[in-house]
Order: C-alpha cells, then structure tokens, then sequence
C-alpha cells in the first residue's frame, strides 16, 4: 500500500482545469476524483511520469468538488514536501447570432442594426475588448450603406436607445473585412452585447443583400486580466 494524502477542491466555473504537483523529490504520481477516498480504479484521470511534475488536465464542472490524491511511490516521496495547484485557461466566448438575424432595410434610414454579437466570459476574472474584425458577405457596396459603427447595447435589446453610443469612435467604410477598434471596454466582468449599425443611402439599391459575422474567436482582440 502506497502512502498518500487527498485535498478537495471545486471549481468556481466549468471548463479545462490544469492540476500540478511539483517541487518534490522521489517519485510521486497524483489521481483525480469525484468522490473522495474511492476505489483507486475509479479515478478521472491521474499522471504517473518519472518526471519532477506531475500534470493533468482534465475538463471540470463549476459546483462540483473534486479530490487530488498525492501518492509516494518510493520511500524519498514519503518524506517530501511538494506543491499542488488548480489553474484554468480563461476563454471569451463569441455569439454572433444577433439581431436581427435576417429581414429587409429601408433606403435612407440612418443608424440601422445589421448584426449583434455576444462577448461571455468563462473562467475569467475581467477583460478588455480591444477591437474586433467583422466579415461582410452578399451584394451591398459602400454606396448602399456607410458610416459602420459598433454599438455598445448596455440594455441588451437589440436597438439603439438610451444614450447608447459607437465604442469604435467614428463610422468607417463598408468593406468585405471590417477593422473596428475599441474605446472604453475594459475591466468587463459578465456578457455584454454589441451591435454593428451603418446608414443605408437614399440610393441604396434595392436587392442587395448584406452578411455580416465574426467568423472565428481570432476575429476578437481581447484581453483577459
């Protein structure tokens, strides 16, 4: 029998958590669990190199406590000392879904909303938004709509009201890739809600067709704090 002794620990959010255990002498393997003092069998998953840290990382669920079994394999590691450590990679989360998902613009009508996206943050203290890269798809030319902006939506409806203003300072171009730099959007703790809006011409031609996306996380230059 191996000696060993267990933490717990539960995790704040879910996601991809690293579990270390280093800075020990002799061999010492490690095993995660959801239940404490189970069957050795039972573990979520363990490591068992010969190495000077012990690693695993492993998909966890926010709520639920986990157990970290530290096991001496040889009679150095039973005398040891060591550390253990629970970190995760944060992510932001893009949804690009917004409103309105799909319908028809007048001609001659400013300010009007031509896609939303989400930012949500998952294990993530707070971040900055920095700027975001917007892919435009379909028939409509920068004669048909101008002045691109990015609308802080603070109350999440789908519409412009309320003071809120552009977060990307003055309108640029259409164009098939589309630059918008951020002002102010830092220290952001929950999901927040952006729409991008332009001004359609009163010669816009009737037909045209615009898509607008954020066609992967790469499109998004933040910065988690």
């Amino acid at each position: 029998t191996k000696k060993d002794v267990w933490f717990s620990f539960t995790p704040s959010c879910s996601g991809i958590h690293n579990i270390n255990v280093s800075s020990f002498s002799g061999d010492i393997d490690i095993e995660l669990y959801s239940g404490s003092c189970p069957a050795s069998a039972s573990y979520l998953d363990n490591s068992n190199g010969n190495t000077s840290t012990e690693t695993i990382t492993s998909s966890l669920t926010a709520g639920v406590t986990y157990y970290l079994r530290v096991l001496a394999w040889n009679v150095t590691a039973e005398t040891s000392s060591f550390t253990a450590q629970v970190t995760t990679d944060g992510v932001l989360n893009i949804n690009n879904v917004g409103s309105p998902v799909s319908g028809n613009i007048s001609v001659n009508t400013n300010d009007v909303v031509i896609m939303g996206f989400t930012t949500t943050p998952n294990c993530i203290t707070n971040y900055n938004l920095n700027s975001v890269t917007i892919t435009k798809t379909g028939t409509a030319t920068s004669s048909d709509i101008s002045n691109l902006r990015v609308i802080y939506d603070a109350n999440a409806n789908g519409i412009i009201d309320g003071g809120e203003t552009s977060v990307s300072g003055a309108g640029i171009a259409l164009s098939s890739s589309m630059v918008f730099s951020l002002t102010g959007q830092t220290g952001i703790l929950t999901t927040r809600n952006y729409l991008l809006v332009g001004d359609v011409s009163i010669s816009a031609v009737n037909g045209n067709t615009i898509n607008a996306s954020i066609s992967s996380s790469n499109n998004l230059n933040a910065t988690i704090l």
